[in-house]
This record gives C-alpha cells, sequence and structure tokens, in this order.
C-alpha cells in the first residue's frame, strides 16, 4: 500500500511536469522495493505461533481411519466412548 501511494503520486508528479519520464522509472521501481520492505517488516508484528492443544489427530479423517481407535477397539472402547 505505501508503494501504491508512492507510484501514484509519481504519476501525479509526472502529469504535472515536475517529474521527467526516467525519475517516473526510479520511482516505480522503488515503489516495488517499498512494497517488499512493507511487507517483510509487517510479519515483525504478527503475533507468536501457539502450538495447537488439541493433538495431532486429524479432525477431517473418517473415523474409520482413526487406527487408534481400531487399536482400543480390542479393548472395546473407542475415543468418543462408545462400546461396540
Amino acid at each position: 500500500m505505501p508503494g501504491a501511494l508512492a507510484a501514484g503520486g509519481a504519476i501525479l508528479l509526472y502529469d504535472f511536469g515536475v517529474l521527467d519520464l526516467v525519475r517516473l522509472a526510479f520511482v516505480v521501481a522503488g515503489h516495488l522495493v517499498l512494497g517488499w520492505i512493507y511487507l517483510l517488516v509487517s510479519l515483525l508484528f504478527l503475533p507468536r505461533h501457539v502450538p495447537s492443544t488439541a493433538g495431532r489427530r486429524n479432525p477431517f479423517a473418517p473415523r474409520w481411519l482413526d487406527w487408534g481407535c481400531w487399536i482400543r477397539r480390542l479393548a472395546r472402547t473407542c475415543w468418543h466412548g462408545a462400546v461396540e
């Protein structure tokens, strides 16, 4: 976003005759660099990753793929508490 504002301002300055074509090209190249700098600095302000407490089981896998359930089924109980 700050790069787009810089490029937009440079286009206006070019339109008013303040910037020539070479300086406009430098500002357009600089707006790409400014966007990447903005992106990389914004990563520093993201919240830190908190590990999940849900475990490593895939919640989208069907229950028949839950091998732990099949193993516990030998003991007649499953993860959801049903006895079969």
